[in-house]
């Protein structure tokens, strides 16, 4: 029976007398038919459909309302209350005959459940389990999209490795099932796992596969968010101009492209001000988050608004508009908090840390850098080292040199591949400092020594002359020490 085009009334005045199955079919149909926005009246919908099949003995029908219904309880971020339902259907029909392909593709889903969870281990054995009854060639067609989403899943907890592993098995079961779309996004999620591991050279590799694969895609505007990941990753690696052409050109087509989402016209502009501001265009730069953030606001996206908001306030600051910058960044925090998510608070944070320790507000930055968890939200690379820099400031300047030490060693044994001169400097103020407390002259003097050396290589004469004082300063205490000792000795 066709439904396309009846409203809900007409659709429940046309199946009124129909048999259940029919009856179902239209449940299903006006649940589908539910905008993400409304998806609690899609769970409505899958729920009556659900109800309807079992008390109807319609296994197959129940089968599918299952797991249409878990699904949109997901989406709703109701993860208990699918895994439940899930769970109870897998308990029936572990023991009824129904088809492989509807168990199969239960148990496929509930393990991104547990993935979701952090019970990795049993939802690979799940994933697993999945493969073994799902065999046939029809059926196998499945088993990508399971694979897709665990590793989806897995990159926002920063299990990057296991991600990649599930990623690869993604990518191997589109291959062989000639499945392009889900081939389209095992390159696609493959590109942010070993971005996550700074595999940048593999990773953009994977970014264009997936743009070329996703582009033929039937429903969503995947091939659009693999291009901006390939202007992320030219950013990165510091070729700005590149980067920005792609994000124009990218700009131009999300704005003329019915499917594209409507707010990846301003996450270009937020792109496009990060590379102004590491060109030095500062002011150009400043306009550009001014007008992602308008545009952000304007479309009701608080977290990436908020974002736009913090690092305009970089922007600010460094136009020298210190109280102006403050002020953008303490809103943007306000608006993060209205409706925060995982994948902005690192931004956010980060952007406000550098604020509050460039205006000397160190506590207040390391009210927001949490120590307890230094590592990125996701896997965009720059943020998740430049984070550990300003912790490792803050702590520092608010009174704990021996954690700042110990933060500012991680980053330049990790991450000193990709400092610039003038991060690596200040970490080596850092360990000049907490040298100091601890009463090691010598190690304080070599450090500071090799903090000067980089300032210097960073053209930055008023940092070189401050810590040349403090290096005359620390001499000078040093040069009292040994003379102490000597005197004491006679």
């Amino acid at each position: 029976m066709e439904f396309d085009g009846l409203s809900d009334d007409e659709i429940f005045a046309k199946v009124a007398d129909a048999e259940p199955s029919i009856r179902v079919d239209a449940l299903m149909y006006m649940g589908m038919n539910r905008a993400f926005e409304k998806v609690d009246e899609a769970i409505g919908f899958y729920e009556n459909a659900y109800e309807l099949a079992e008390s109807n003995g319609l296994r197959e029908h129940r089968s599918s309302a299952c797991r249409f219904l878990a699904n949109a309880l997901y989406l709703a971020n109701r993860n208990a209350d699918a895994k439940k339902v899930l769970e109870v259907e897998m308990a029936r029909e572990a023991n009824l005959d129904i088809s492989d392909l509807a168990f199969g593709n239960i148990v496929g889903q509930y393990a991104i459940l547990l993935a979701d969870e952090g019970a990795i281990e049993d939802s690979i054995a799940r994933l697993e389990e999945a493969s073994n009854i799902l065999k046939t060639a029809e059926e196998k067609m499945f088993l990508p999209t399971f694979f897709n989403k665990v590793s989806q899943v897995l990159i926002k907890q920063n299990k990057f490795q296991l991600a990649a592993n599930i990623g690869q098995r993604a990518r191997s079961l589109a291959q062989e099932t000639e499945n392009s779309e889900e081939l389209g996004m095992s390159l696609y999620f493959l590109g942010k796992a070993y971005e996550g591991m700074f595999m940048f050279d593999d990773s953009m590799k994977c970014y264009k596969e997936a743009f070329i694969l996703l582009d033929y895609r039937s429903s969503g505007d995947w091939e659009l968010h693999a291009k901006l990941a390939i202007a992320r990753l030219m950013w990165i690696q510091g070729d700005f101009d590149s980067s920005i052409q792609v994000l124009l050109n990218l700009r131009g087509v999300a704005t003329s492209a019915p499917w594209a989402d409507a707010d990846l016209p301003a996450r270009c502009d937020l792109q496009i001000a990060r590379n102004l501001l590491a060109k030095g265009d500062v002011d150009g730069a400043a306009n550009k988050y001014f007008q992602a953030r308008t545009l952000l606001r304007a479309k009701g996206n608080t977290i990436w608004a908020a974002v736009a908001e913090a690092e305009g306030a970089l922007a600010q600051l460094a136009l020298g508009n210190r109280d102006e910058a403050v002020q953008s960044a303490e809103t943007a925090m306000r608006w993060w908090n209205e409706d925060s998510a995982d994948y902005t608070e690192l931004w956010v944070r980060l952007a406000y840390g550098k604020v509050m320790n460039a205006t000397g507000n160190h506590a207040a930055a390391l009210a927001v850098l949490n120590p307890e968890n230094v590592f990125d939200f996701n896997s965009d690379f720059l943020p998740h080292v430049e984070y550990r820099i300003e912790l490792a400031e803050a702590l520092g300047k608010a009174g704990d040199p021996q954690a700042a030490a110990a933060t500012a060693a991680v980053v330049l044994e990790f991450f000193s591949h990709v400092l610039s001169q003038s991060n690596r400097g200040r970490m080596q103020v850092v360990l000049t400092e907490a040298a100091v407390v601890r009463n090691d002259l010598p190690e304080a003097l070599r450090c500071l020594g090799l903090a000067i050396q980089s300032f210097t290589s960073d053209s930055n004469p008023a940092e070189v002359s401050r810590l040349s004082e403090r290096l005359i300063q620390i001499a000078t205490g040093e040069a009292n020490r040994a003379n102490n000792e000597v005197i004491d000795g006679l």
